[in-house]
């Protein structure tokens, strides 16, 4: 039978993947065009990461399973910086549509975006790093 426990771990590879790749592709961009001008596969890349940021964020609160002990307290930790994470994708995903809607193109806001990106990307890091010590150092799924 499947085990509802095996949603969260399915679901965690996504956020991380297009998140990191969205920002590398955002910099990368702008490294080669000088612009500060973030482009549409990026935003399209952030938003899926933010789509998938909740799907995971909503997977690890409701169907995994609760701890004690140590592992509770890298559970907390490793919790505290993906919902970190989820919000801030959040925000820039709002940011992003507020651009686009308003047709605003300005510097200051794509560098708030930029520094938000780095934040979540340094966010996204440390859940993963205390996801996986519950993997491998508990074998908690």
């Amino acid at each position: 039978m499947f085990d509802t426990g095996h949603l969260h771990p399915m679901s965690v590879h996504f956020p991380i993947a297009l998140i990191v790749v969205g920002i590398y592709y955002n910099f990368t961009k702008i490294y080669k065009t000088k612009s500060l001008t973030i482009t549409s596969t990026g935003i399209l890349l952030h938003l899926l990461g933010t789509i998938s940021a909740v799907v995971a964020c909503l997977t690890g609160e409701y169907f995994t399973h609760e701890h004690t002990g140590k592992a509770h307290d890298i559970k907390e930790i490793h919790e505290l910086f993906a919902n970190l994470t989820m919000y801030l994708m959040v925000t820039i995903s709002i940011l992003f549509l507020w651009i686009r809607y308003k047709k605003v193109e300005n510097n200051t806001i794509n560098i708030i975006i930029l520094l938000l990106m780095g934040a979540s990307l340094v966010s996204v890091a440390i859940a993963g790093y205390y996801g996986g010590t519950l993997v491998y150092n508990y074998m908690i799924q």
